[in-house]
């Protein structure tokens, strides 16, 4: 029985080594590499951490959080640990909402084992502080309350959740699969993120500092969209499997984001970009109703991307006669590279003339001429060098890790 208690205590302490060797170091400025090869982590303090542990199979007690005597509840567990600590979770089915409001690390046995079930209520996990990392569960079965339900929820009206890294987890059948509002920072990697009612990631900015990385996830058939941004700014969403999410793939409703190393399949609208100044190249759009669409979207530059068996590979829907988009060296299946490619779409007559008169109405009263009509008529824009054949997205090391950091 003693050497069995040893063999155990031997095998969970290098689970935490491997763990943290692999995702986390000090805010010093240095850097480790993650799993997936070339990305980079950076991870709030561990100075004086002390590891806690919970197993639901402790039912009898006594329970001081250590491994003889693990919490038999991970909430237990996480209202113990203090700023830097990791909860040890070992593997079993607990039917809980947890809270985490300190800066701690929250590691389960195995992703496919250690269950966090919401039981149709709440979120699976909500996290109200910054600095905390989330690794090794299936989350599951979140309430249906819009903006709020999840398996992961991070931040709220009170509390920022910056900083934080949920890495390596099995997200299914929640409301949202991972809801983060006025993000900033976060890092979301090696997920799968699969058959969840709404949206599979879910950035609510609200003037938040955006700065988020998705990377390397797996966002498959989730009701509504894949991946949703809203009013946060400058992320990266690159190298993901997307497939099959409903509406759209990526829905994109804010600026300067890096969209790029993505597959993205079978959806409405693969991508649906509806504000300026993104970036979205080397990105395989394949077997979408539409692959790609600019909605009254301006100044954004779409290149080195495959358009591959999509109904409609590319077409925009704007309020100006032109989008000023660069479409530059895309490869449009089906079109000879030998001429332009024309992406056809609509645009806004007499929207300019319409502005006027509605200025000088209030301003200056009753114009002098008739008020325009505002009609959708037929636009083409141009992709004047298009590729000849296919990039190899998953290969490719044209971009390399300068944007990532």
């Amino acid at each position: 029985m003693k050497k069995n208690n040893l063999i155990k205590k031997t095998l969970i302490l290098w689970i935490i080594v491997l763990f943290f060797c692999s995702t986390s170091i000090s805010l010093n400025a240095n850097y480790v590499n993650s799993n997936s090869k070339n990305h980079v982590i950076i991870i709030a303090p561990q100075s004086r951490a002390n590891t806690i542990y919970v197993d639901d199979n402790n039912t009898a007690g006594p329970w001081d959080g250590t491994m003889d005597h693990p919490y038999q509840y991970i909430q237990d567990g996480v209202d113990n640990a203090n700023n830097g600590d990791t909860v040890f979770v070992f593997k079993g089915n607990y039917i809980e909402n947890v809270w985490i409001y300190e800066p701690i690390s929250l590691l389960g046995e195995n992703r496919d084992t250690t269950i966090i079930d919401a039981n149709s209520t709440g979120s699976c996990i909500n996290i109200e502080s910054s600095n905390v990392n989330v690794s090794k569960f299936t989350l599951m079965n979140s309430g249906d309350e819009e903006w709020s339900d999840a398996g992961v929820h991070l931040g709220s009206f009170n509390n920022d959740a910056d900083y934080c890294r949920i890495i390596g987890n099995n997200i299914l059948n929640n409301y949202d699969g991972i809801y983060s509002f006025i993000p900033g920072y976060n890092h979301f990697q090696q997920n799968n993120i699969i058959d969840n009612r709404n949206i599979g990631i879910n950035l609510h900015g609200s003037g938040g500092n955006g700065y988020v990385k998705i990377v390397n996830n797996t966002v498959i058939n989730n009701s509504y969209s894949g991946i949703c941004v809203y009013d946060s700014p400058f992320n990266k969403i690159y190298e993901n499997l997307i497939i099959g999410n409903g509406i759209y793939g990526i829905y994109i409703y804010t600026e300067e984001n890096s969209i790029f190393k993505n597959t993205i399949k079978n959806h409405v609208y693969g991508i649906n970009n509806s504000y300026p100044n993104n970036q979205i190249y080397m990105n395989s759009l394949k077997e979408n109703n539409v692959g790609l669409i600019n909605y009254n979207s301006f100044y954004n530059t779409i290149r080195n991307n495959n358009f591959i068996d999509n109904n409609v590979h590319a077409t925009f829907d704007i309020t100006l006669k032109k989008s000023n988009t660069n479409w530059f060296g895309n490869y449009w299946e089906g079109h000879s590279a030998n001429t332009a490619k024309v992406i056809e779409g609509k645009a806004t007559q007499n929207i300019w003339l319409y502005m006027i008169y509605l200025a000088w109405e209030k301003l200056l009263g009753t114009p002098p001429f008739p008020k325009p009509n505002l009609e959708k008529v037929d636009s083409e824009e141009y992709d004047w060098f298009p590729s000849k054949s296919q990039y190899d997205i998953q290969n490719n090391s044209f971009y390399k890790e300068k944007w990532l950091i």
